[in-house]
């Protein structure tokens, strides 16, 4: 019997990451999506704006909840001076913890040799990684081929539960051994990358359900660092709302002195009522090594938008919203929505209260 050696043990922190493979995933989102995976789970489909984002103090928020604070059940537009942010016992996972669970779920896999030809399937029966729940498993069947040192093969979660977050549904996989450590006789895999295709993949939690569409791919540059990519759909269901991460490329560096993440982040996110914003990391953002749901240490991320509405293009400046991380419990939120470059307004923001002001 082959096997995937586990090349590292955790994935990423920050949202949100991975070379894209072929997928046809420009296509899908420019008609609207998937056809179902023929459960009768409706097709994820994306048909709002796709033009920038003029952020504001309302929605600043929202676009970073949706980006990499995880959404919660209350999420709303709230155009009050005082902004409700989802605490973190009531957020449900963001795509950066789906994406973790699921990579450590690639981690664990045992596979069959494509020379013995012999079908080895395998069921995980406790998440492959320490979390809160233990529900249902994850199982799979996968094939090496030696003489091309690539694998694949799929993974069917049934009501698998990690850290709060259960997934439901089918995800594709393919990927390539290291050719420097592949061994035939001792039947090792070292994984130097791999892609992650789903169609409907169901994950809820903390009173939010959603629903994925599109691809998860992972370079693999050493045991702990590995730059990954997003091109995928997420559909809140709890309010039909979907929302479009295109190249959303994260890159996560494993700092051995401090044991956490340090983690550069870009690409885009849409909202289909507003359209979309980009995100940059202005100072990389830190996440505890060995815990998949905690919210970020330090850093500085920026979301930046179109201009404000009704605004001179040829005279105003870009909106953005700056989300500077300070520790377990707090961040702030650096607003320039005015049109005139430097910032307007500091929302000051708290986990346990889940309240900005």
């Amino acid at each position: 019997m082959s096997y995937l050696h586990k090349t590292h043990n955790r994935f990423i922190r920050f949202l949100g990451l991975i070379t894209i493979a072929v997928f046809g995933m420009l296509s899908t989102l420019g008609t609207g999506g998937s056809d179902g995976d023929g459960d009768g789970v409706p097709p994820v489909t994306y048909t709002g704006l796709r033009t920038p984002a003029a952020i504001t103090s309302d929605n600043a928020l929202l676009f970073g909840e949706i980006a990499f604070l995880g959404l919660s059940a209350s999420t709303t537009i709230t155009p009050i001076a005082v902004q409700s942010v989802p605490p973190a016992e009531t957020r449900n996972a963001s795509v950066i913890t789906i994406t973790r669970v699921l990579h450590a779920v690639v981690n664990d896999i045992n596979v069959n040799s494509a020379i013995n030809s012999i079908p080895m399937g395998w069921v995980e029966t406790q998440p492959p990684i320490s979390g809160d729940c233990s529900s249902g498993t994850a199982s799979g069947s996968i094939d090496v081929n030696e003489s091309t040192q690539m694998f694949s093969g799929s993974l069917v979660f049934n009501n698998f539960c990690d850290f709060g977050i259960t997934m439901d549904g089918t995800v594709d996989i393919v990927g390539t051994c290291d050719p420097n450590t592949f061994n035939v006789n001792t039947q090792t895999c070292d994984i130097i990358a791999y892609t992650l295709t789903f169609n409907t993949l169901n994950v809820s939690g903390y009173g939010v359900s959603e629903t994925m569409d599109g691809t998860i791919s992972s370079v693999i540059t050493s045991p702990t660092d590995y730059q990954t990519t997003l091109n995928i759909l997420l559909r809140d269901d709890n309010d039909n709302m979907t929302y479009w991460f295109e190249n959303y490329v994260i890159t996560v560096t494993y700092d051995l002195n401090t044991g956490y993440d340090n983690v550069v982040v870009t690409g885009n996110v849409y909202h289909p009522a507003y359209g979309f914003v980009v995100i940059s990391t202005l100072t990389p953002v830190e996440f505890n090594h060995d815990m998949l749901d905690s919210p970020p240490l330090s850093g500085v991320a920026r979301l930046t938008g179109g201009i404000p509405t009704g605004a001179d293009p040829m005279t105003s400046a870009l909106t953005t919203a700056t989300f500077r991380f300070i520790d377990f419990n707090n961040f702030e939120i650096d607003l320039d929505t005015d049109g005139v470059v430097g910032t307007d307004r500091t929302l000051s923001c708290a986990w346990d209260t889940g309240i900005c002001f």
